[in-house]
């Protein structure tokens, strides 16, 4: 009930404030429940608008202000139709973002993006999966020479292995939008045992006495598990 609530709150001062004839529909995406099976303290909105506004920035900057545990995106229908649907780009996410923001819950208008995901091709959803994992990797790359934040580290590497098996199509965007990815990890090697179940509780548990030797051997093998995707 608090839920509906705050969605239906939600919705109304995205109305407020930046109109209604504007908004094409709100999306609400991410896992309903966290690592330990609750529901997360916060929300992701995506707020779909017929096109851009000098005064969006201002505008979403004081809807922050009175949703501070929301995080808020905001996308163009204009822009998104005229790059091509399968050329979609928010961030470092590709075309794949449209599937999960095709399950995600609508909070307000139609959920543009489950007309949206019948036009995504698969080649290309594989291909931007590919390019997130060597992003990660990347990333991964400078944390550790520049902050060594294990807890960075240790979300992107869970993140890899969820996109290895997004791209073997070994679990579904459905069930990316609806669990938390720790979760969705260890409920898949329960019954699977083609990635190391050894290897993802190691990944768990890297504690800051760790080497770097030992972080490095980690990282090598999961890559190694990834270029196994383009045999």
């Amino acid at each position: 009930m608090k839920t509906e609530i705050k969605h239906i709150e939600i919705s109304k001062l995205v109305l407020k404030y930046f109109g209604v004839a504007r908004v094409v529909c709100v999306v609400t995406y991410g896992s309903s429940i966290d690592e330990v099976g609750k529901k997360p303290a916060d929300i992701d909105i995506f707020i779909l608008l017929k096109k851009f506004d000098i005064m969006d920035f201002t505008v979403g900057s004081v809807l922050k202000k009175r949703l501070p545990s929301v995080s808020i995106f905001v996308d163009y229908e204009d822009s998104i139709i005229k790059k091509g649907i399968n050329n979609y780009q928010f961030g470092r996410h590709g075309v794949y973002f449209i599937k999960i923001l095709e399950n995600g819950i609508c909070l307000y208008g139609k959920n543009k993006y489950i007309q949206w995901s019948k036009l995504v091709t698969n080649k290309k959803i594989k291909l931007d999966l590919r390019y997130r994992i060597d992003e990660y990797f990347y990333r991964i790359y400078r944390e550790i020479t520049d902050r060594a934040d294990l807890d960075v580290i240790r979300k992107y590497l869970c993140r890899i292995i969820i996109d290895i098996l997004l791209y073997e199509n070994k679990i579904t965007f459905p069930e990316v939008s609806q669990v938390h990815y720790l979760r969705l990890i260890q409920n898949y090697l329960t019954y699977n045992k083609d990635i190391r179940e050894d290897l993802f509780t190691s990944i768990i548990n890297i504690k800051y006495k760790n080497s770097d030797h030992y972080l490095s051997s980690l990282i090598n093998e999961l890559y190694k598990i990834y270029l196994k995707i383009y045999n």
